[in-house]
Formats: C-alpha cells, sequence, structure tokens
C-alpha cells in the first residue's frame, strides 16, 4: 500500500523531479562539471529497465545520429562497485554499441537507488518516444520497494492515476508478449485488451493480432468474446471452416473472419484455391 507522507530527502527529490523539465534542467546543472570517457564494455544497462528492450528502428535511427556528431549529450551513470550502471542514456549507448565504440563520455553522480528511479521516471516522461514498458518497470519498483502511491506515481510522471494501474497491469503478460509491446510490434491498445485474457487466449490473441493485422477495437471484441467464453474459438462455424480451408479461423463479432497460416507460401496457396471458387 502507498505511504501517506514521503520522508523528508524523498519529498525534496520528488518535488524536483515532479517539475517539467527538471531532467533538462539537472544535464544542465552537470554539463558545468567534467564528463569523463568509459569503456562499454564497463557499464551495464540500468536494472531496473533492462528487460525493457528499445525498438530496432530507434536504436538505428540514434546510431545514425552518434556516427554523425559522436555522443553528444553524455550518459549519466553511477559507481556500481567496480563497474558503471546507467541511470539514463539507454538509447545512445546501445547505439554507441551498435557502432562498437570503444567508451562513452558520462557524468557520474551519486545517487540511491530511490534517486535514480526518480530521475528515470523522470527522463521517461520527458521522451518523445518513452517506453510504456519502461514506465511499468519504474513504476513497480518505487510502488513496491519504495512505497510510493499510485498517485504519487501519477504526480511525478504527469498521468492520471488510472494510466499508472493500467499501465502497471502490463506487467502481468508474459514476458515474450511484453518484450512485443517494449519493441513496438505490438501497441499498447492491444497489449491492454489482450492483459485481461488468461495466458492461453493472450498468446492466441496476439498471433491473431499480428496475422490479421487486427485493429484495437477488433481486439478489444476478441477479447470480450473470449471472456464470455474462453473457449469461443472452438465455436462450430470456425471448425467447419478450419477443415474446408485448412486454416486457423477465428470469427470475430459475427462478421469478421481472420485467417492465419504458418507460413506465405500456405497464404499463397490459399488465395490461389479462393480465386478458383
Amino acid at each position: 500500500m502507498g505511504r501517506n507522507k514521503l520522508p523528508s530527502n524523498s519529498s525534496e527529490l520528488f518535488k524536483r523531479f515532479s517539475r517539467p523539465g527538471s531532467i533538462s534542467s539537472y544535464e544542465k546543472e552537470l554539463s558545468s562539471a567534467q564528463s569523463v570517457s568509459i569503456p562499454l564494455f564497463m557499464i551495464d544497462d540500468n536494472p531496473f529497465t533492462k528487460h525493457a528492450e528499445i525498438a530496432p528502428e530507434i536504436v538505428e535511427r540514434f546510431a545514425e545520429s552518434v556516427a554523425r556528431k559522436g555522443v553528444f549529450v553524455p550518459l549519466v551513470v553511477r559507481k556500481n562497485t567496480m563497474r558503471y550502471e546507467i541511470v539514463f542514456g539507454r538509447k545512445r549507448y546501445y547505439s554507441a554499441r551498435r557502432l562498437k565504440h570503444n567508451d562513452v563520455p558520462c557524468y557520474v553522480i551519486d545517487a540511491d537507488d530511490e534517486k535514480a528511479l526518480l530521475m528515470l521516471l523522470a527522463d521517461i516522461r520527458d521522451q518523445k518516444d518513452s517506453s510504456i514498458v519502461e514506465f511499468a518497470y519504474v513504476f513497480k519498483a518505487l510502488s513496491e520497494d519504495y512505497g510510493y502511491s499510485q498517485a504519487d506515481l501519477a504526480t511525478i510522471s504527469h498521468q492520471s492515476r488510472s494510466q499508472v494501474t493500467n499501465t502497471m497491469r502490463l506487467l502481468k503478460l508474459p514476458d515474450s508478449i511484453l518484450q512485443q509491446v517494449s519493441r513496438g510490434e505490438l501497441s499498447y491498445g492491444h497489449a491492454r485488451a489482450v492483459e485481461t485474457l488468461d495466458e492461453k487466449n493472450q498468446f492466441l490473441a496476439v498471433s491473431l493480432i499480428h496475422d490479421g493485422n487486427l485493429s484495437v477495437r477488433d481486439t478489444e471484441a476478441l477479447a470480450k468474446k473470449l471472456l464470455s467464453n474462453p473457449n469461443a474459438l472452438d465455436r462450430p462455424d470456425d471448425e467447419v471452416l478450419k477443415e474446408k480451408f485448412d486454416s486457423e479461423i477465428v470469427i470475430i463479432n459475427g462478421k469478421n473472419v481472420v485467417f492465419s497460416f504458418a507460413s506465405d507460401k500456405e497464404r499463397d496457396a490459399f488465395i490461389e484455391r479462393l480465386k478458383k471458387l
């Protein structure tokens, strides 16, 4: 459960990083200090968000910029025994790795886990292409490890409490599906609809989303159908069509029929059969 009042030290950090543009201001403060070059092999990903993969196209876009200008803005890291951990700057880190750089410029700061999490949350909040999965992991850590309420998290992330709740629910998804959300292969709206299902139907729904190019509305309709009847996909109509066309088939809302194929070859063969009907 969330605490009613933050400790004084947390309260100051909370106020500071709840402000819009707080990370930009913080980086300006750091720019007066001397950055240091740290070998990439000595830097570890952020322990709280390392399981949230970055979409390959985002890494590629950053890598193109780094290739032209270098790592213009230093990473912010903290010391961890003989190594370093990223506080923020993951995209720059992975872009430098993509380009096989030997080292990157860094600002080394003194920050405990709570401060690092608050800074990270503010940084994710202020990014244009922030990851909803990163949000979820940071929300979870601040909530479980430091007792931040959903109201606290809503304040610092500039979101509503319902948005915080829905974001945290994504962590109930199986890891393989969650990583599709991280990589941008599955939208937040699709993921929210799928999260309501049991695991078996989650995987089935995701497969149908990709194979049938289902919209979020179609996915919500499919989820509603499966919630009312988890075995709804075993309807006789589905089975008749499956046998006739030798394909995985789902009927949504009684009017949308989705065909799924194991390969492009099977799909092309199916299209040829339709042409002959």
